[in-house]
C-alpha cells in the first residue's frame, strides 16, 4: 500500500511532503482545490478560509485521506500536469514507487516551518516601482554585494533516520562550526547533521 492510501495521512514522508507542496503549486487558489475536492466527499464548509496554498492542502489532504480519496485526486491532479515537469513524480506515486522530493524544510504536523507569504513592506523593500531616488542606489548596491559575500555561508542540513529524511537550513560560522535554528532539534537524531560541499562531498559535524 503506498502513501496515496493511507490513513491518517502520512506527513512524516518527504514523497507525502512533496506531494502537499505539488498539490499547493497546481491548485493555488480555495476555488480550484474546491472543484477538485468536493467531487471527492470534500464539504467547502469545513475548509478554513484564508489558508495559504500549503496550509490549504495540508487540510485537504487530512479529509481526503479520511473518505479515502487522495488517489483520486493525484489521478485528476496527473491530468492536469500533462507536460509538465511534476508529471515523473505524480506518475511514481500512482505506481507506488518512490521518486526524488525537494528540500523544503516542514514540521512535523506537515506544515511549513516559516511564512513564505510576501507582505507589501517586504515588496516595497527595494522599491518594486523603480522610484528609489538616486542617492540611495550606492547603499542598495553594498547591501546586495554584502548579501552575495555571505551567501555561500548558507547550509542545508540533511538527516535521515527511522523516522524518515528531514532538511533544514544552518550559517556556517566556523571550520567546523555550523548555527542552525532550535526547530532543528525536531529531527530526532544523535545531533548529527551533514553539510553538503561542492562536489558532492559530505562534511558531518556533532552538534552538542
Amino acid at each position: 500500500m503506498g502513501i496515496l492510501d493511507e490513513f491518517p495521512y502520512p506527513f512524516g514522508q518527504p514523497m507525502a511532503q512533496e506531494l502537499m507542496r505539488m498539490m499547493a503549486g497546481l491548485y493555488r487558489t480555495q476555488r480550484e482545490a474546491e472543484l477538485l475536492t468536493e467531487p471527492l466527499g470534500v464539504d467547502p464548509l469545513e475548509i478554513t478560509p484564508g489558508l495559504s496554498p500549503v496550509e490549504l492542502w495540508h487540510d485537504l489532504l487530512l479529509m481526503l485521506a479520511r473518505n479515502g480519496k487522495v488517489r483520486p485526486a493525484v489521478e485528476a491532479a496527473r491530468k492536469r500536469a500533462e507536460g509538465n515537469s511534476r508529471a515523473p513524480f505524480l506518475d511514481a506515486l500512482l505506481a507506488d514507487k518512490t521518486a526524488p522530493v525537494s528540500a523544503q524544510s516542514v514540521g512535523d504536523d506537515g506544515k511549513p516551518d516559516f511564512d513564505d507569504t510576501v507582505t507589501t513592506p517586504e515588496a516595497l523593500l527595494f522599491f518594486d516601482d523603480l522610484t528609489m531616488p538616486v542617492g540611495q542606489v550606492s547603499n542598495l548596491i553594498g547591501t546586495l554585494g554584502k548579501m552575495i559575500a555571505i551567501a555561500p555561508a548558507i547550509c542545508l542540513l540533511r538527516v535521515r533516520n527511522v523516522f524518515g529524511e528531514f532538511y533544514g537550513t544552518g550559517f556556517r560560522i566556523g571550520k567546523d562550526l555550523i548555527l542552525t535554528n532550535q526547530r532543528a532539534r525536531r529531527f530526532r537524531v544523535r545531533r548529527r547533521c551533514e553539510r553538503e560541499k561542492p562536489g558532492g562531498h559530505a562534511a558531518a559535524g556533532d552538534r552538542r
